[in-house]
């Protein structure tokens, strides 16, 4: 999975904070294995830190945005809504695919 990670409107962002959002995204992996790319926005309006991640998976987009008084914070909510998206999405896909065998 490639991870793209992007500031706009902020300057005080820590170096750490690139890493970790690498990091955070490596881990939803586990939850779900087709993910094909992610992009971390990373922005600043006021004192409110927002957090916006795009997600591609089976051709399809998934997105959150957060915001907190911390980048950390908000990429945590973000990726917590995200995992349970994509366990939902799994569950789904599951469900109907017809090569499955099913025991009733």
């Amino acid at each position: 999975m490639q991870t793209q990670v992007t500031y706009r409107h902020t300057d005080d962002v820590r170096p750490t904070v690139r890493t970790y959002a690498e990091a955070e995204m490596a881990k939803l992996t586990r939850f779900y294995d087709r993910i094909s790319d992610a992009h971390v926005i990373l922005s600043t309006e006021g004192d409110a830190k927002q957090v916006e991640v795009i997600l591609h998976a089976d051709g399809q987009r998934f997105a959150v945005r957060e915001s907190g008084q911390h980048h950390g914070a908000a990429l945590n909510r973000c990726v917590n809504t995200l995992r349970r998206t994509l366990l939902r999405h799994k569950d789904q896909r599951l469900a109907t695919d017809p090569s499955r065998d099913v025991w009733h």
